[in-house]
């Protein structure tokens, strides 16, 4: 706001008409406001539609069942979840999944930066062109047979996600619908 805000008293325009449209205000207004209302409609369709395409990246498939993906592979040699992986000679880790946590924690950890620096509209068409190939790469180690390859495109997935869209989506729902707009985002 205070950057398109040339004054203090611009500034002020903003922020009443945003309070116009949210908070103790909007709270009254109905699902049917949220959808239907030309006041809201628009931001809460897009909105919903945002939350489908966040939704399917797939960042909950990979996280509740990167276990049976990395079980799957253990029967074709390679990486397997009872034996571990050596990374450089030194570290063993015992369980695949502690590598999509940690990766998960690092770019979750970067993502404060990258939303910082990069616009959304940047990271969202970006981000999701990355999460794209990435899963098309997922599928070709997978077919390949390669488990390392899996195993470091569901990392870079983990990178693409926790620095574009899964950051963003949320925030931009929030910002953008009121109260019941928001709530069948959620849902």
């Amino acid at each position: 706001m205070y950057k398109y805000a040339k004054n203090d008293k611009i500034a002020d325009i903003y922020i009443e008409k945003i309070r116009s449209v949210s908070g103790k205000g909007s709270s009254g207004l109905t699902l049917k406001d949220a959808l239907f209302n030309p006041q809201y409609r628009t931001a809460t369709w897009v909105s919903i539609g945002y939350i489908i395409f966040h939704e399917l990246t797939g960042v909950n498939v990979i996280n509740l069942y990167s276990h049976n993906i990395f079980e799957s592979m253990s029967g074709s040699g390679g990486l397997t979840v009872n034996q571990g992986v050596q990374l450089d000679g030194r570290v063993q880790l015992n369980d695949h999944i502690q590598l999509v946590g940690v990766a998960c924690l690092v770019a979750s950890t970067m993502a404060t930066q990258t939303v910082k620096y990069f616009g959304r509209r940047t990271l969202l068409i970006f981000g999701h062109i990355a999460i794209a190939i990435v899963h098309a790469m997922v599928a070709v180690f997978n077919i390949e047979g390669s488990n390392v390859g899996v195993v470091t495109m569901i990392i870079l997935f983990s990178f693409a996600y926790q620095n574009t869209s899964g950051p963003v989506a949320w925030m931009y729902a929030a910002e953008t619908t009121i109260d019941a707009g928001m709530g069948i985002c959620l849902l």
